[in-house]
């Protein structure tokens, strides 16, 4: 009987702890083949853990040496109900458009492995997620990782890096700002290099800029569709 209740136990949740092995993902859970790709080629395949794949500190990053793209968001919101969505969302929704959707997403903090439909699974510090870039209406994909390195309550500021193993190498701030009539503004900044000039100049920040473009929209409607809390932690 107790065998069968930690059998039943495991099949109940999609939520894997105290596990930092990338082996232990059920890539059955992952919907993009290219994700489940990215995790074989960067984990099975050398037999990784998932601090393997963690940045290095954002503070190391020479902005002079890195290329440079910023948007400006505008929300007619108080900014601490703004702040609270960007904090309390699950990545699912966040990154679920018709160019990026989240695959699978691992806690440094909690030791976890979450899904799609995991619950409560809000950002957080240490956050390994990784995306899918879907381009060219479905003709080119992607896997993309990044790696939640900041989030400053006080200052309204979220930062995330690429993972080891990405093709760029870089972060993106969001920062939020409150404007003169009360409302908030959000500047996306992202600093970027990889090992192709080209691509850096004309390919990237192309297709970033519409990236980014649908991940604060997603959010913009989630705002203005649910009721958040206005209280930030």
């Amino acid at each position: 009987m107790r065998l069968l209740f930690y059998i039943t136990l495991l099949l109940s949740t999609h939520t894997l702890y105290g596990q930092d092995s990338l082996r232990n993902i059920d890539v059955g859970m992952i919907p993009q083949k290219k994700v489940r790709l990215f995790i074989h080629n960067h984990i099975l395949a050398h037999h990784a853990k998932f601090s393997d794949l963690r940045v290095q500190s954002n503070h190391l990053i020479d902005s002079a040496s890195y290329c440079r793209v910023e948007q400006r968001f505008f929300l007619k919101e108080k900014i601490s109900k703004v702040w609270n969505a960007y904090r309390s969302f699950h990545p699912a929704e966040i990154w679920n458009g018709k160019l990026i959707t989240y695959g699978v997403s691992y806690s440094s903090n909690a030791k976890t492995i979450s899904y799609r439909n995991s619950q409560n699974n809000s950002i957080d510090t240490g956050e390994i997620i990784l995306l899918n870039l879907r381009l060219l209406k479905g003709t080119v994909n992607l896997a993309v990782g990044i790696e939640i390195t900041s989030i400053d309550s006080i200052n309204k500021c979220l930062e995330f890096c690429y993972i080891n193993g990405d093709i760029s190498q870089g972060l993106q701030r969001i920062q939020l700002v409150t404007t003169a009539e009360g409302y908030t503004q959000v500047i996306h900044t992202t600093l970027f290099k990889s090992k192709s000039a080209f691509r850096d100049r004309f390919i990237y920040p192309f297709f970033h800029r519409k990236t980014v473009s649908e991940f604060h929209r997603n959010i913009r409607e989630l705002v203005y569709s649910r009721q958040i809390s206005a209280s930030a932690t």
